[in-house]
């Protein structure tokens, strides 16, 4: 009941990533490069607020169980102000420092010019995914992982993939479409999840 949909989440989200990185490679080598460049460097970002909702989730699982319903709320809070730091800090030198460090990967005009514009929408969701990924882990640690899976498939198949399609292949903008549709998604995930947990759709969810 906890467990698979956790699975069913992970799988959808990977599955719909690889269908756009499939996409990508239709556009050239450029772009390809410029998007796993871009992945790679924000994975420095993703992985502390990876790390705090992971904590999130635990913090509210324990204080559901011990019935302290302040200490489930200060443990969001909490989780969600740091997360929201770190992740910022990230942002505003993604915004205006991309080119050092997009140099340590390449050397390329072309590859640099594209992950340059990537390098923008990367900033520009950072708040937003400490959002989503502080409500998603409290929301799993409140064993509403269900809720959780529904909202990723939904955000990911009908919102990112099209999205992405649309922007990307279709409209003509590439790379930086593509990461236009991430960034919607991102913000749908992160707004419906957080109204979930505000809304306390997650009581009475326990497995015990």
């Amino acid at each position: 009941r906890v467990g698979a949909p956790i699975g069913a989440r992970w799988l959808a989200d990977v599955s719909g990533w690889a269908l756009l990185t499939a996409l990508l490679s239709r556009l050239g080598a450029a772009e390809v490069a410029a998007t796993q460049m871009v992945v790679r460097i924000i994975g420095v970002s993703f992985l502390p607020g990876y790390g705090i909702s992971e904590a999130a989730s635990i913090g509210v699982g324990q204080h559901i169980g011990g019935n302290r319903e302040a200490a489930v709320w200060r443990t969001f809070r909490s989780a969600l102000a740091l997360s929201t730091l770190v992740m910022a800090v990230f942002g505003l030198v993604f915004w205006f420092a991309p080119t050092p460090i997009l140099r340590l990967f390449s050397s390329d005009p072309q590859v640099l010019h594209i992950a340059g514009s990537l390098m923008a929408w990367a900033a520009v969701f950072q708040v937003m995914d400490a959002l989503c990924m502080t409500a998603m882990g409290a929301l799993s640690g409140a064993a509403d992982t269900r809720f959780v899976m529904f909202a990723s498939m939904v955000g990911m198949w009908c919102v990112m993939v099209p999205l992405g399609w649309l922007l990307g292949i279709h409209l003509g903008y590439g790379a930086a479409g593509v990461w236009a549709a991430l960034t919607a998604e991102i913000t749908f995930r992160g707004v419906v999840c957080t109204a979930r947990w505000l809304g306390g759709g997650w009581r009475g969810r326990s497995v015990v």
